[in-house]
């Protein structure tokens, strides 16, 4: 996705497409500590461990959020290639529906088909 992040080319002469499908919101955390065991068994590759913060399991130096899903990252892909896209899923009324509902139109991708639920 982040290859073409920046290629959105859709225009009125565009085919339309509706995808249908479930929204995920995926974390990724890195860390340069990974406990196992109880232990905290160091990378080697680390030089500093001030970077991060201690959450009690280990050092995670950044956190990231995304949209993903198979139907979401399917809306994504279509829009990026230049195709009109709507999206139909539930959202939820929470930061993480308002983060989906913010990278999703971001994209030009149409959100008018997705329900609001609690």
């Amino acid at each position: 996705l982040r290859l073409l992040q920046h290629r959105r080319c859709a225009t009125a002469a565009a085919p339309r497409v509706l995808v249908i499908g479930n929204t995920v919101i995926s974390t990724v955390l890195q860390t340069s500590k990974i406990p196992i065991d109880n232990k905290i068994w160091d990378d080697p590759g680390a030089n500093s461990f001030s970077k991060g913060h201690d959450d009690g399991e280990g050092w995670i130096h950044s956190k990231e959020h995304y949209v993903a899903g198979q139907g979401s990252c399917t809306a994504q892909m279509l829009a990026m290639l230049g195709l009109n896209t709507t999206w139909m899923s539930r959202l939820g009324e929470d930061s993480d529906g308002q983060f989906a509902r913010t990278e999703l139109a971001s994209l030009g991708i149409d959100l008018g088909l997705c329900l609001t639920v609690p």
